[in-house]
């Protein structure tokens, strides 16, 4: 077979407890090798970017590499001869080349003590000693195989430098380059970033571009002194950023006064306990709702006090378009609250009082629909305390949405309905677990835990995605778009085509408050496992908050910011101060 007939050009055989030793003195320097063509060899090591892909038969992919590959380095050691899987490999080397002539087995002794444990089957075939010969045995053996050394040298190089920074605050977009971007036969790589501590966290592998690789969303999730991030590309020298300090938080005292000592806005009382006070706003803005475990209290932005009301356990839902706000408790109690302070309570009456947990509220058209685990859809009128049963889903309303003439719902047995009025047209599977979903002009788009769904409403077509994140966990849903977050803290902002607009990384365990979008930014808040707000902006954590609360309204003119004396409020300069706009 021609060499271009193979899929790989070099496949290395190996003990596990020798991998250090491979990767460092022989995969390395391989694939900075050059073949007969000028192009760099196609190395195939499990442990690789061309290894054995996750959810691949790990025996099948060996077997196909071993048979694929035009050479098959094999390093002898007292290990190698003790495991069955090594065996394996050097036994299907030799059923494709059984008497070496083909040259395709290339063994090379790595301990002397392995010698003695050669298979018969294989001692007539040459290997190069590595210890007898230390400075010439890789030389002749890339000269054996048909490869040469490459005169230039090539190097990962750190384009931008990180500087100072705090913990779970992401810095600046890191990028690295590749030395030989753009000369003759190029080809793009995977860089890695790593740091010398503990706590490095965003999207640490990216696929370079044009030569260049860019981590947007790198942060630390612990302090350090000094650290230094390093860049590893296969067949490249790594590359080491300058020094740089993470520490434990930057002072709230700018945030809280702009920097100039004195305090921005007004202060309302925080609530009991203080740290876990949250705080909503109105649509307008001008009117916002801090709620703590025992009740709700409306101001406005002046600090006057609108209305009170007792919250009798745990809030699940909190929904507010226009002058309206619905607060729905894990009992299924809700509360209509209006932007003038009025608060009533408007008794739900469930067909049945088993599993009576809301799952969602929508306010649409003018009207307030509430879906319950038991499968309840009711439609509240304020303004009369009147409930009326919409229908029952059988299979439970776990999440649905509304878009004033279908509703649609996703059930406990992972079914997707289309209901028409009260009688159900269309159903679609889905997962048992989602996120959350989202109503569009023309689309309503589901966030599973693994999947993404996109229903065509016009067309009545329901397609299914596979998500880039792992396991998704939360999603909120935005005026434009909606926002995805999984379990190890990594998320995105979609469209309603289910196209990215921004990715970010968090931190494991963050858990999105409140978030909102201003043409093509998109913002959001974050509550970290240790009780610190988060501020994020498209890509980037730009300010972490242990001081309480962080909030903000859909137009961003009003802050929420927790502090010592209670939750300041301030105006949208000082909101768009903590985002770095001027």
């Amino acid at each position: 077979m021609e060499n271009s007939e193979f899929t790989y050009d070099i496949f290395i055989s190996y003990a596990r407890e020798d991998y250090a030793w491979v990767r460092d003195s022989l995969y390395t320097p391989l694939t900075q090798c050059l073949m007969p063509d000028g192009k760099r060899p196609k190395v195939f090591l499990d442990q690789s970017d061309m290894g054995v892909k996750p959810g691949e038969n790990y025996l099948e992919a060996l077997a196909k590499a071993i048979m694929n590959s035009h050479r098959v380095i094999i390093v002898y050691s007292r290990t190698f001869f003790s495991k069955s899987m090594t065996r394996w490999e050097l036994t299907k080397a030799l059923q494709a080349d059984p008497t070496g002539k083909a040259g395709k087995i290339n063994p090379i002794l790595l301990e002397h003590e392995a010698k003695d444990q050669i298979p018969i089957i294989i001692d007539h075939i040459h290997y190069l000693d590595v210890q007898e010969q230390p400075d010439d045995w890789f030389p002749r053996l890339i000269h054996n195989i048909g490869l040469s050394v490459s005169r230039d040298i090539r190097l990962l190089e750190m384009t931008t430098q990180p500087s100072d920074t705090a913990i779970n605050i992401t810095l600046p977009p890191v990028s690295v380059a590749l030395s030989d971007r753009g000369q003759a036969g190029f080809e793009e790589g995977i860089v890695e970033l790593t740091a010398d501590c503990e706590g490095l966290q965003g999207t640490l592998r990216q696929k370079t571009s044009g030569g260049t690789a860019v981590f947007p969303d790198i942060s630390f999730r612990q302090p350090a002194g000094r650290v230094s991030l390093t860049a590893k590309a296969e067949g490249y020298q790594p590359a080491t950023s300058a020094a740089f300090s993470v520490v434990e938080t930057k002072k709230e005292e700018a945030a809280i006064t702009g920097g100039g000592g004195r305090p921005q806005g007004v202060v309302v009382p925080a609530g009991d306990p203080p740290g876990e006070s949250r705080v909503y706003f109105f649509e307008s803005g001008k009117t916002f709702a801090v709620i703590d475990a025992s009740a709700i209290r409306l101001y406005d932005r002046n600090g006057l006090a609108l209305g009170r009301s007792a919250i009798h356990s745990r809030p699940k839902i909190v929904r507010s378009v226009g002058d309206r706000m619905v607060l729905a408790e894990w009992s299924g109690r809700l509360l209509f609250i209006r932007e003038s302070g009025e608060i009533r309570e408007v008794p739900p009456k469930p067909n049945e009082p088993t599993y009576a947990i809301p799952g969602n509220v929508v306010l649409a058209g003018g009207q307030m629909l509430v879906g319950m685990w038991n499968g309840d859809l009711l439609r509240l009128d304020p303004a009369s305390g009147e409930t009326a049963l919409v229908f029952k889903h059988p299979a439970g309303i776990l999440d649905f949405e509304s878009d004033g003439h279908n509703v649609y719902i996703v059930d406990f047995q992972g079914g997707f309905t289309v209901y028409q009025g009260d009688r159900p047209d269309r159903q679609f599977p889905v997962e048992h677990s989602i996120a959350g979903m989202k109503c569009f002009r023309d689309h309503i788009v589901i966030i599973g835990e693994k999947k993404l769904y996109q229903f065509d409403v016009p067309n009545v077509i329901m397609t299914p995605w596979r998500s880039n994140l792992s396991n998704i966990l939360h999603a909120m849903p935005l005026n434009d778009r909606i926002m995805a977050l999984d379990d190890a803290g990594s998320g995105m902002f979609l469209d309603e085509q289910l196209l990215p607009r921004h990715k970010f990384h968090s931190t494991q365990g963050a858990v999105p408050f409140c978030a909102g979008s201003l043409g093509d930014d998109a913002y959001a808040t974050f509550i970290y496992p240790d009780g610190t707000f988060a501020l994020l902006k498209n890509s980037q954590i730009v300010y972490t908050h242990a001081g309480g609360t962080i909030s903000f309204d859909p137009r961003m003119t009003a802050l929420a910011l927790g502090s010592p004396e209670g939750i300041r409020i301030s105006d949208g300069s000082r909101l768009q101060a903590l985002l770095g706009k001027a």
